[in-house]
């Protein structure tokens, strides 16, 4: 037990001073209890004589040096053994929103009033040849944190103070530390907890154990008494060598470096499927990694309660889109439809459009609301004919779809269906129309310069000599000449399958209502089953359409296609199975990095960008990357965020309406990494690999990122919306 010492505290009246003051009283110990409020700084004192202990009060204002010279001079030149600078408090703000006196507050007490404090005791220190400066940092002396630009910057201004005043002090018995925990449950903890519900848009238990405790492996808040522990022994004989310390209490948080997991996974998980490994197995591989560095303990039940539902249910619900698509391009490879709609693209059109034929193929399908990757089976068989009758070379075919089928339809042209110009409606209250002129100005640059790239690849691929290829996997089946369909009727299994997709979108919801309930016929007490149809209606859409074009290519086609049905069905199924599967891992790998704590630290960097469209495109397109999904990292932007891109934008003076625009075609950037499952699935059904075809692809891709930043520009340029 060491030696009673006479303890000054600053902030005593309450948190970690009051408890630091309780403690080192019990401890043997007079303190001397500070605060601003001087009916605060008498409770803790009142509390300490309660129980047995030695203590005085006094008010004091720490940025003031008369105020500090009066205290030293009403305690009659009494002995100061130990100072601990404990004041503080704390403001939760943008650095574009902190008020000025806020910022010179926070640094004045806590750093200009430790400066001064230490200061003021140092000679009396000197005289008696024995002092203990103590100084309370916080994790944030050594980390930083969004919105708390003052507070941080203070922290770490102490950290230096602390190693300046160890050095001056070098030839006595005085020493100088910093001791920084991480949380502890005060008051001032709790305003912040409930401010980052606020700004996350999440309850204030999600806070504790999302934001505040998941970096710390020891998932608990620092109490009172682990650093009353570390001030007793800093102030015994033992710790006189142990001066400009730093003395961390955080649980493991500075054990390692939260966001860097998450990035660690996603260039683990695209290095993987660049080389042509199967992400089926190295997507939980990648997800459980970046797990296992921030809690080793999760991982297990990350895998089965995360990893494994959010992979089955994407199955559940979407499995039989793939199984039905693949099942319907197969059969109108194997009727030869596809054959017979390329030779009558070649005779109206000419060869030299094969590349904007099929660009059109899949706009009109993926305007029309058919699935991405429904379009994907039911065009590649026409790609893949086309493209051979015309000599242009196969690894091409996947930038082409994704040209027609992954950008402007997508997200950029107005009304279109699909579900990334869908999402942002709630949010900023709008409809699929936002921004038209913006949308169609940004389609138009994505098809244009997407055209432009890929006729000049085909143009060196030609005078390289380059044809259509040979050993190719996944070739369509060949059908004579002699037995083509009537191009009309080649193309009718498409046309419905357009058509019956939006006349079911309509109809479910008028047929079903709201939800559909039925009761399972089974032995006991079975609960009722009930379907949300708003969940359910758009895939029963698409699967009704899938149904309704393999039943058209029957009719038309059963003589052609009935003798090699069994053998193509199976690949179909193969086709299926593979492809569904490995979107279904990217979309576990992508629920996994979003339930990380170094997931929420990216966020928060994200919101830094000072321009509100520009930093709503980035926060877009980079969670979109991240989580290898537009849909997935526009849901999760916008649930995080969308608050305050309103805010800025209004402040700004820009609509809702192009929020939602830019929202929308920034989803579908950079979410084309090479870890995205539709492009695993481009490339699973043409028979191609990453090394082939994906640079191409990535071409297209960052056309479409351009395409945002155009869109920006014109608009800040000329007002349209």
């Amino acid at each position: 037990m060491n030696p009673p010492c006479s303890i000054l505290i600053t902030g005593a009246g309450s948190g970690v001073g009051r408890g630091l003051s309780l403690l080192l009283a019990q401890a043997g110990h007079s303190i001397l209890a500070t605060d601003l409020n001087p009916d605060a700084a008498w409770e803790t004192a009142a509390q300490i004589h309660a129980a047995g202990g030695r203590a005085e009060a006094r008010a004091l204002d720490v940025t003031s040096a008369e105020n500090i010279q009066a205290l030293l001079h009403d305690l009659g030149g009494s002995r100061i053994d130990v100072l601990v600078n404990n004041a503080g408090l704390q403001r939760v703000a943008s650095v574009e929103e902190l008020p000025l006196d806020k910022w010179d507050l926070l640094m004045d007490v806590m750093l200009r009033g430790a400066f001064l404090m230490s200061r003021a005791v140092l000679p009396g220190m000197r005289a008696h040849g024995f002092g203990r400066l103590i100084h309370i940092g916080s994790i944030h002396s050594l980390v930083g944190s969004s919105y708390k630009s003052a507070y941080t910057a203070a922290k770490h201004g102490l950290l230096g103070l602390s190693k300046v005043l160890a050095l001056e002090t070098g030839l006595v018995d005085v020493t100088s530390n910093t001791i920084c925990p991480a949380y502890i449950r005060t008051p001032l903890v709790d305003a912040q907890i409930a401010g980052q519900a606020l700004s996350h848009g999440i309850s204030e238990d999600e806070v504790v154990s999302r934001i505040m405790l998941a970096p710390m492996p020891k998932k608990s808040f620092i109490t009172i008494e682990e650093v009353a522990g570390a001030v007793e022994y800093l102030i015994s004989p033992l710790a006189r060598n142990i001066t400009g310390q730093t003395i961390t209490i955080d649980g493991g948080w500075t054990a390692r470096r939260a966001s860097s997991s998450c990035w660690g996974a996603l260039g683990f998980l695209m290095f993987a499927a660049y080389r042509g490994y199967s992400v089926i197995l190295f997507a939980p591989v990648a997800a459980l990694g970046a797990v296992l560095l921030t809690d080793p303990a999760l991982v297990a039940p990350i895998f089965t309660g995360l990893f494994m539902e959010k992979m089955v249910g994407f199955l559940k619900l979407y499995f039989p889109v793939f199984l039905l698509g693949a099942v319907f391009g197969k059969l109108v490879e194997l009727a030869g439809f596809s054959k017979s709609i390329v030779a009558a693209v070649v005779k109206l059109m000419g060869r030299r459009h094969a590349i904007f034929a099929i660009v059109v193929v899949s706009a009109v399908l993926t305007y029309g609301g058919v699935s991405l990757f429904v379009v994907v089976f039911a065009v590649y068989p026409f790609a893949a004919a086309l493209f051979r009758e015309s000599g242009l070379p196969k690894r091409l075919i996947p930038a082409t779809i994704a040209l027609g089928a992954f950008t402007f339809t997508m997200d950029s042209l107005p009304g279109t269906p699909q579900i990334q110009n869908i999402i942002p409606i709630p949010f900023f209250k709008t409809n699929a129309y936002a921004a038209p002129w913006l949308g169609s100005i940004g389609a138009v640059f994505i098809l244009a310069a997407g055209l432009l790239y890929l006729h000049w690849r085909c143009r060196r691929a030609a005078a390289a000599g380059e044809g259509y290829g040979s050993n190719l996997l996944h070739e369509p089946e060949t059908v004579a000449e002699d037995r083509l369909a009537h191009p009309l009727i080649a193309i009718l299994p498409l046309f419905l399958v357009g058509v019956l997709n939006v006349l079911f979108t309509w109809a479910i919801p008028k047929a079903y209502g709201e939800a559909h309930s039925f009761t399972p016929a089974v032995v006991g007490h079975a609960a009722p089953v009930t379907q949300e149809i708003a969940k359910v209606a758009a895939i029963w859409a698409v699967e009704g359409a899938l149904l309704g074009g393999i039943l058209t290519v029957l009719v038309f086609a059963w003589k052609r296609v009935h003798r090699r049905f069994a053998e193509g069905s199976k690949s179909a199924v193969s086709g299926a199975l593979l492809a569904s599967m490995n979107t279904a891992s990217e979309y576990g790998f992508g629920a996994v990095i979003a339930a990380l704590p170094g997931f929420l630290v990216v966020v928060d960097a994200l919101k830094r960008i000072p321009n509100p469209l520009i930093n709503e495109a980035v926060t877009v397109t980079s969670l979109a990357g991240l989580t290898g999904s537009a849909s997935g990292g526009l849901s999760i932007a916008l649930a995080a965020m969308a608050q305050t891109f309103l805010q800025n934008a209004q402040a700004a003076g820009i609509p809702p309406e192009v929020l939602h625009r830019i929202a929308s075609m920034a989803s579908g950037g950079m979410d084309t990494l090479p870890h995205n499952g539709a492009v695993i699935t481009l490339l699973t059904v043409t028979g191609l690999t990453h090394r082939q075809s994906y640079g191409d692809i990535f071409v297209i891709t960052g056309i479409k990122t351009a395409a945002v930043f155009v869109v920006i520009g014109i608009y800040h340029c000329t007002g349209l919306v």
